[in-house]
């Protein structure tokens, strides 16, 4: 993951036609960036805020907090060099399902497998 890679996911993720969330307000302050969305998910809206701070080159922390829902929070660390069988964007979840967010349509395989 790189700081270069999260802005292009954000830019991409509000120009996609299908995206079912519209960007309310979003606010830059050093490191930090704070959004406030809605979601349409047929007949419910969903809103949410997310708070990223990037510290350095070598860290991303994004906490999303859905109105009503639980939150979510990410911690992404740089520790080097990707690993052997792992490349840019891929991710291993906590049950071991490896998938890619470049490319979340090419299918998950439990990261053993590879």
């Amino acid at each position: 993951m790189s700081t270069a890679l999260l802005q292009m996911l954000f830019d991409q993720r509000l120009k996609s036609p299908n995206h079912p969330c519209k960007q309310i307000s979003v606010a830059h302050s050093g490191s930090t960036t704070t959004e406030e969305t809605e979601c349409k998910f047929g007949d419910t809206l969903v809103k949410s805020k997310a708070v990223t701070i990037v510290s350095g080159n070598t860290a991303v922390r994004t906490e999303v907090h859905p109105e009503g829902k639980s939150s979510v929070t990410s911690d992404s660390t740089y520790v080097g060099e990707c690993p052997a069988g792992m490349q840019l964007g891929d991710f291993v979840s906590a049950d071991g399902v490896k998938s890619n967010i470049l490319h979340p349509d090419a299918g998950k395989t439990p990261a053993s497998a590879q």
